[in-house]
């Protein structure tokens, strides 16, 4: 029976997917009728999932397992019994044929099954092809309703699904199309990306990943992120919507717009403002280039400097002055020292940052100096 199958689902499903959406074809965002919420599940090795458009498929698998999309009803907000008779279509009936399972607050249950059963039975569910729980005739809906609830229907639901059971094919596969429960049917809904605050990064530098958030009321919850205008080498992961990357050391800022889109074709975007400093270079400060107070002889003197930040590879130091005629040495701190030197001459020092290839890399400072006599 299918409410066996129903049993054996709850029993040990594997929860795939929660979202909510509407059909393929239906108005998308901004639409009248909200998204149907849906959960799809399946046990053994039975699947149910979105297929790359969106639509919903059930795979029955090969060992008497289940596979089933359920109504999301505390999503949905409703509770009640539909007056217009949930529907699906199907490409598989062969095979033998999903159907709606309706259970109802008071014990009792509807079946509804595709169109193949009788001739007055039609892919809208509007036919004779209902069946309360002891029934022994296919019914249209309302009358199935009726007779498995009170004369007016006001019952509570309190599940309803799609189930593929042991009434069908082994290996059977059902693509379901125009899912339709109470007014809302399963398909796209309205995308949402939230806005991203300004952005500054280095040249040069790796940034902190920055994740974008998005969210969708869509059926099929899968999301893909595109982004136009990013600083050189940063890019979005398409699936998980994280903007990673080694910023370009000649990567400009700008104004970048990410993206984010579902199955269905909804989309929203936002701006993003990036702003891009500078490879930062040591710099010495020219102005507290100095001679060490106290080091200053006639033979002998101590030269020292500031550099923000510190040099990677230390310092090339040139000396110009009497007996050393810009003689070079390599310095690994922020001094350097002298001896030799002429009383009474004029001295200048040459400070120039190295990077850790020993290259140089950024301004070169200076200090002049006269030797006593």
């Amino acid at each position: 029976m299918p409410l066996g199958a129903r049993a054996a689902i709850a029993g040990g499903a594997a929860a795939i997917a929660v979202v909510g959406g509407f059909a393929a074809g239906v108005p998308a965002a901004g639409a009248a009728t909200p998204p149907l919420p849906v959960l799809l599940t399946a046990n053994g090795n039975g699947s149910a999932a979105f297929n790359a458009h969106g639509v919903p498929v059930l795979d029955r698998g090969s060992t008497g397992t289940y596979a089933q999309l359920s109504v999301n009803l505390n999503a949905l907000g409703e509770h009640l019994a539909p007056t217009a008779p949930p529907a699906f279509t199907t490409d598989n009936y062969a095979g033998g044929s999903p159907h709606w399972v309706i259970e109802l607050a008071n014990g009792r249950y509807l079946l509804g099954y595709p169109a193949q059963l009788s001739a007055s039975a039609n892919t809208s569910f509007t036919g004779s092809q209902w069946e309360p729980n002891g029934g022994t005739a296919y019914e249209t809906y309302a009358k199935a309703l009726a007779d498995a609830s009170d004369p007016l229907g006001n019952v509570s639901v309190t599940d309803a699904f799609i189930v593929e059971d042991t009434g069908q094919a082994a290996s059977t596969v059902d693509t379901l199309a125009t899912v339709q429960y109470a007014g809302a049917s399963v398909g796209g809904g309205t995308v949402t990306l939230s806005p991203v605050a300004a952005q500054t990064v280095t040249a040069g530098s790796t940034p902190a990943a920055l994740p974008l958030s998005a969210s969708t009321t869509s059926s099929d919850n899968v999301l893909t992120f595109s982004a136009k205008g990013l600083p050189d080498g940063l890019t979005v992961n398409p699936a998980t919507g994280v903007i990673s990357g080694t910023v370009a050391k000649d990567a400009r800022g700008g104004t970048a717009v990410v993206t984010v889109e579902d199955v269905y074709g909804d989309v929203d975007a936002t701006a993003v403002a990036y702003t891009v400093k500078p490879v930062p270079v040591p710099v010495v400060t020219l102005s507290h280039g100095h001679v060490v107070p106290g080091t200053l002889q006639p033979t002998r003197a101590v030269v020292a400097w500031d550099a923000t930040p510190t040099a990677p590879g230390g310092y090339r130091v040139v000396i110009n002055g009497p007996y050393f005629n810009y003689r070079a040495a390599h310095v690994t701190g922020t001094a350097a020292y002298y001896w030799g030197l002429a009383a009474g001459h004029n001295y200048t020092v040459y400070i120039t940052p190295l990077n850790a290839a020993g290259n140089p890399d950024g301004a070169t400072g200076h200090v002049t100096f006269q030797t006593p006599r």
